[in-house]
């Protein structure tokens, strides 16, 4: 494993970064930097299973007009703490956004800042949490869920979880599905 900084360049009006890391097991820390004009519009597993992965930071990269984060952190492990404001996640609440799986299988994951997405639309939130048995304490969610129509293994094996509080703009409509919402299973 090492620490790279990495430097992207002729990156402007690129919008899917989808999958960017993927799979990097050898990469440890990386600062993000060149993104000056790009505004990503889709995420989706960005760092997933970047199993040595501890620290990043986003640097410059503009994620108000991101609508997919699914399976973003997806089994990183190595993770035990994860504050998304101080590592330049930005949202826009005018922005729909897809969340399902986002931190799921982050089996080391203890505590989560993830103010940014507090006041955001969220249209997909399937095994957000599935496999956090680490993740403790209290769960503050604020964000508006009415296009959500499954939250299906949301918090799955989030066993030492002990609050989860909706606060007053969490909306959910009535065709929400939450099959197997609160499941406790035996760990991957």
């Amino acid at each position: 494993p090492g620490i790279y900084h990495i430097k992207f360049e002729f990156t402007k009006n690129i919008t899917d970064f989808s999958a960017l890391f993927l799979s990097v097991d050898r990469m440890i820390d990386v600062n993000i930097t060149g993104f000056n004009d790009s505004k990503p519009t889709n995420m989706a597993n960005f760092f997933y299973e970047c199993n040595n992965l501890e620290k990043f930071n986003l640097g410059n990269l503009d994620t108000s007009e991101c609508t997919d984060y699914s399976g973003f952190f997806k089994n990183d492990r190595k993770f035990t703490s994860l504050d998304l404001k101080e590592k330049g996640f930005k949202v826009n609440e005018n922005v729909s956004v897809e969340l399902d799986e986002m931190f799921s299988g982050m089996s080391n994951l203890e505590t989560l800042d993830f103010s940014p997405f507090q006041n955001a639309t969220v249209t997909k939130m399937e095994q957000m949490f599935r496999y956090c048995q680490k993740l403790s304490g209290k769960l503050f969610i604020n964000f508006n869920a009415e296009a959500v129509e499954s939250m299906s293994y949301a918090f799955s094996s989030a066993e030492s979880l002990t609050e989860i509080v909706f606060g007053p703009d969490f909306k959910t409509s009535d065709k929400l599905s939450s099959y197997g919402l609160w499941l406790i299973e035996t760990a991957m």
